[in-house]
């Protein structure tokens, strides 16, 4: 009989969550098209592709960890405390996949060997390991300093991001010079 009960809790804590379920439906199919991929790519013998494995794993792995922190954050306080900060882990460890990714893929020709391109993933390591402090350091302000708390988990989240899409800014912004720029279109 507790299994029973166990299940119906569970249930009822997915049914008021829809992102939660929303948040575990993205899981599957990026899993789905991971697997996919995987068939098709040799993620062991092409380094070029371990860039895209790593953003692969991370895509499943966020919506996965993030999902179960929201669900069995239900608990308690202590739980709901411990499930936020592995959520702003997950958040951090998918700034770092990104991070991999754009190094190998969006960086600029001409950033190619610049001081940037070669500290660019330790940096974002860095920003990461930042990020989940000042984020998990502000779930202790909430209820003395909520606007510090606020500022605090805002910063947290965009020091990465912008940190990390400055390759995407720049090839955004700047006009590319090129074949395809000058018009030859397929």
């Amino acid at each position: 009989m507790a299994s029973l009960g166990d299940y119906w809790r569970w249930r009822l804590a997915l049914r008021g969550r829809p992102l939660t379920v929303l948040s575990l439906v993205c899981c599957r199919y990026f899993l789905w098209r991971f697997l996919a991929l995987s068939r098709s790519v040799d993620f062991y013998n092409e380094a070029y592709a371990w860039p895209l494995f790593v953003y692969m794993l991370v895509i499943c792995l966020y919506p996965f960890i993030s999902s179960c922190a929201h669900t069995f954050s239900t608990m308690s306080a202590h739980v709901r405390h411990v499930c936020y900060f592995l959520d702003y882990g997950a958040l951090s460890l998918y700034s770092l996949g990104c991070a991999v990714s754009y190094r190998a893929y969006i960086m600029p020709d001409r950033w190619i060997n610049s001081t940037l391109h070669c500290y660019f993933t330790h940096v974002a390591v860095f920003n990461s390991l930042v990020c989940t402090t000042l984020s998990c350091y502000s779930r202790f302000l909430e209820i003395e300093q909520p606007k510090l708390s606020k500022m605090l988990r805002i910063t947290a989240f965009s020091l990465p991001f912008l940190f990390d899409n400055i390759p995407l800014f720049y090839r955004v912004r700047k006009p590319q010079t090129g074949y395809y720029s000058e018009g030859h279109r397929e």
